[in-house]
This record gives C-alpha cells, sequence and structure tokens, in this order.
C-alpha cells in the first residue's frame, strides 16, 4: 500500500478594518452634497460681475 502524506489546514475568516466601509460612505456624501449643488445652480452661476453706479445730478448754484 502507498504512503498518503495529508495535510489539514484550518483557515480562519478574516475581520476587515472598516476602513473601505469608511472610504465608501465619504464619497456617497461628497456625491450627494454635489447633487445638491448642483441642482440648487451653483455650477451654472455667471462668471461676469457688472456693477452699476447711478450718481444724482448736482447742480450748483
Amino acid at each position: 500500500m502507498a504512503y498518503q502524506d495529508r495535510n489539514t489546514y484550518v483557515t480562519t475568516p478574516r475581520s476587515g478594518s472598516g476602513a473601505g466601509w469608511f472610504i465608501a460612505g465619504i464619497l456617497v456624501a461628497a456625491m450627494i452634497g454635489g447633487g445638491i449643488l448642483y441642482y440648487n445652480g451653483y455650477f451654472h452661476q455667471e462668471k461676469e460681475v457688472s456693477i452699476e453706479l447711478k450718481v444724482p445730478d448736482v447742480k450748483l448754484p
């Protein structure tokens, strides 16, 4: 009879640190914030500033 060498390996599931869920939460919050800004028209503001100055007419005596 042939001799069979068998090894038994026991693996335990690794628990992660949760950093992936934290980063995913930050990305979701950023997307929601960007969507709110887009919906309110923040990105469609005019880039040109116009100042109009009206001075009353002063008549000297």
